[in-house]
């Protein structure tokens, strides 16, 4: 039996799969959504939404800026209150808030004496998850079994935002990526900018959650009007590879700018990147200005940065060939344990470049990068594999 019907939105998918996993995780209830895209009035939507509404003891409708503009969603809404209407309650209608949005004026009128909760309330929540325990009979299931400390605390109301986030970070230490998804999503929906990023990101690259690089572009914008570095990166790199937006250099050059005039390392170094091999007429290569960018993300501490800056010294691209300046930022880069920065220090001692020859330091820097790239090896990482088949080719 589908106990719990759940209505929603399309663009709000992966925010609602969350919260479908969190109500079948916490409450051991059978959640059901559309997730084939019915269409309404043909066989499929009255064989299965018919009955899935008919048979479930709760419909939740996911309140958001678009479910309140969708008919699909809006016809099984009226369907549900005309089941409920009819079978005297036996169907529990619920109108569940997910995005803080406000009710429209035609929504307003047609549905004011709903119950709607608001999911990102703690105690709003609380209450809604002891409700559908008590109407799907599974009161005896004890609070104690929540899946993981991180879903208990998030019923605890004493939990900040930045409680959440701190929770999300631990989890991506650990490598619990999809938790952390489901941490930074609520977070998001708070309004913290980090957060709303994090979601970007994770949704652009599929990580901890299935890609949708539609609704990255939708998170990574909140964040970009709370003028968040890190989002202005993030979609200048969606407009240079055409994710979830067109491919346009222009606008990538312009975002990627703002977000590393504010100071974020990592988008300087992206320019370095840009300006080193040059994108079309939009990205003209420019060695200087690839060098300047590499040195303000390198003088910030940035490990591929500082790696990237020595070899324009190197090879005198924007700069001076200097091979004693070289060997100062690939150190500072070997420091930081970049395995490219120690291979590069090991021949420059192997040949006696920028440096006196001495073969047993040319040793140690190849044995510590190999040292790195074994460890990445046997976690799975196959450009490691590849490396380190190199590496010990050099080697003999």
């Amino acid at each position: 039996m589908r106990e719990v019907f759940i209505s929603y939105s399309r663009i709000d998918k992966s925010l609602v799969l969350a919260i479908k996993a969190e109500l079948e995780k916490n409450l051991g209830v059978q959640c059901w959504m559309d997730l084939n895209n019915i269409e309404s009035g043909n066989p499929a939507f009255d064989n299965a939404i018919v009955k899935g509404i008919e048979e479930c003891r709760v419909f939740l409708f996911m309140l958001s800026v678009h479910s309140q503009k969708s008919d699909w969603a809006i016809n099984e809404m009226e369907l549900a209150l005309k089941i409920s209407k009819e079978t005297n309650g036996k169907v529990k209608p619920v109108m569940v808030n997910i995005d803080g949005c406000e009710l429209s004026h035609q929504f307003f009128l047609r549905y004011n004496r709903m119950d709607i909760i608001l999911w990102n309330n703690i105690d709003q929540k609380a209450k809604l998850l002891r409700d559908i325990r008590r109407w799907t009979n599974k009161e005896g299931i004890s609070d104690d079994v929540q899946s993981t400390p991180n879903q208990e605390d998030l019923m605890n109301s004493s939990l900040s935002i930045e409680d959440i986030v701190k929770r999300a970070k631990v989890c991506e230490t650990s490598e619990g990526y999809r938790e952390a998804f489901k941490l930074y999503m609520q977070a998001a929906h708070l309004g913290n900018a980090l957060a709303q990023f994090k979601v970007a990101y994770k949704l652009c690259v599929g990580k901890g959650v299935e890609k949708d690089e539609a609704e990255a572009l939708n998170w990574c914008r909140k964040a970009v009007a709370q003028d968040y570095a890190p989002a202005k990166s993030l979609l200048g790199r969606m407009y240079l590879n055409g994710r979830g937006v067109e491919q346009n250099y222009h606008e990538a050059l312009n975002w990627i700018l703002m977000s590393a005039n504010q100071g974020y390392v990592y988008a300087q170094k992206l320019l370095g990147d840009l300006f080193l091999k040059g994108r079309g007429e939009e990205i003209p290569q420019d060695y200087q200005k690839a060098a300047s960018w590499y040195r303000k993300a390198a003088e910030n501490g940035n490990a591929e940065a500082q790696y990237q800056y020595g070899n324009m010294f190197y090879h005198g691209y924007g700069v001076d060939q200097d091979y004693v300046e070289a060997v100062v930022w690939f150190r500072k880069s070997a420091e930081q344990d970049n395995p490219d920065a120690l291979i590069t220090l090991g021949d420059m001692y192997g040949k006696g470049i920028g440096v006196n020859k001495n073969l047993a330091e040319c040793a140690k820097y190849l044995g510590l990068a190999m040292t790195i790239y074994q460890r990445k090896a046997e976690r799975g990482d196959k450009k490691a594999m590849k490396k380190l088949a190199k590496l010990k080719e050099k080697k003999k």
